[in-house]
């Protein structure tokens, strides 16, 4: 890693958000060459912000070793970057970690049992902080080739879940001139432990074909896709489950639950 300009550096602790902004306009090798320089601790918050395709380029590049980006970052900013990525590549990364107490930390944060909706959490989403200029929302989805645009998560100056904004709202000529925060549709989102039986019954489901998903600190871990999740459900309805996968249910549940208490309980002691 090459020096860094130590002004640079406390900017992209203190405003990661506003470091990707300005960050995004270079050239992936630009981009690729100021990562490599920046402090350890503070890779995993700017990456994380950055636009899927650039974001996507860096992660491709053999350049990197995201393992320790997220071995050196705030435990918030793992899940974080985790939550960009497709599910095979965030399991692959965490079963890469040197470190084994995060590893364990992650596998219990991030994995769940195939009848749970945290189990079918993808990345087609695109995370805006509420503060972002709504024209670059608008840059990132023009450069996605896609026929049809993913879920716009938005998340409040904390990093916790605001809610979504349309694609077709944000790029229709109503939303000129608008602010980005005007326009965030506050849409109740799924926790990962919750069955899929359960969350195939959210009410979003009417007028959405993704929905986000958020632990219980409200921060986003990723989407979940109508199509994917009602299919699972119909494989995981109580007709064809029996009692004997009901009581697996609970009891994965239970397990998941008080690993999560435990460690929280940890935490408090070390502090």
């Amino acid at each position: 890693m090459r020096e860094t300009d130590p002004v640079i550096a406390d900017f992209a602790e203190r405003f990661p958000d506003s470091f990707a902004q300005v960050l995004r306009k270079g050239s992936d090798a630009e981009i690729s060459a100021m990562v490599k320089s920046l402090p350890p601790q503070s890779i995993a918050a700017v990456v994380a912000r950055m636009p899927s395709a650039r974001l996507l380029a860096l992660l491709e590049s053999g350049e990197h070793s995201p393992g320790e980006w997220l071995e050196d970052a705030p435990f918030d900013d793992v899940i974080m970057l985790l939550s960009r990525m497709r599910r095979e590549r965030r399991v692959a990364l965490i079963a890469s970690l040197s470190n084994r107490r995060l590893q364990r930390r992650l596998k219990r944060h991030q994995q769940y049992p195939r009848h749970h909706a945290g189990f079918y959490i993808e990345d087609a989403f695109l995370r805006v902080d509420i503060d972002v200029p709504a024209s670059a929302v608008l840059d990132e989805l023009r450069s996605i080739d896609r026929d049809d645009p993913p879920l716009i998560v938005v998340v409040d100056n904390s990093g916790r879940y605001a809610g979504v904004l349309s694609p077709w709202q944000l790029m229709s000529d109503r939303f000129s001139g608008q602010r980005l925060k005007d326009q965030v549709e506050y849409v109740p989102p799924i926790a990962p432990e919750t069955p899929v039986t359960a969350a195939a019954e959210h009410e979003g489901w009417l007028e959405h074909n993704w929905l986000p998903v958020v632990d219980n600190k409200q921060r986003v871990l990723g989407a979940l896709a109508r199509a994917a999740l009602l299919g699972a459900a119909n494989r995981a309805s109580p007709s064809q489950q029996g009692t004997s996968g009901l009581l697996l249910e609970l009891v994965d549940g239970i397990t998941h639950t008080l690993g999560e208490i435990l460690e929280g309980v940890l935490s408090r002691r070390r502090t």
